[in-house]
This record gives structure tokens, sequence and C-alpha cells, in this order.
């Protein structure tokens, strides 16, 4: 049982590993319009992109 845990953790680690790399790309985005919000959350459909959030919308 011990080999069977060492080897899945250190598949799991390779994958956090290079999975890692994707993520960096995501901050190379352009943001358009109104981009304050508090709690976000996201969902693409098709070509469109939907935020979802708490807060008042443009409060600072």
């Amino acid at each position: 049982m011990g080999k069977y845990k060492t080897f899945s953790v250190l598949i799991f680690t390779l994958f956090i590993t290079f999975s890692a790399g994707n993520a960096a790309s995501a901050s190379n985005w352009a943001l358009i319009g109104d981009t304050l919000i508090h709690d976000p959350s996201i969902i693409k459909e098709g070509n469109t992109w939907y935020r979802f959030g708490t807060g008042l919308v443009g409060e600072k």
C-alpha cells in the first residue's frame, strides 16, 4: 500500500507542476468594460463569457 500512495503523490505532483504553466497565460488577457467585482465567478457559453459576483457595481 505504501508504494501505491508514493506513486499517487508523485503523479499528482507532476500534474500540478506541468499544469501550472497554463494558468500564467490568463494574466495576459485584455480586460474591457467594468472589471470591479467582489467574489467573482465566470461562466463561458460558446464565445461569450459571463461574470457574476457580490457587492455593489461601480462602488469603490
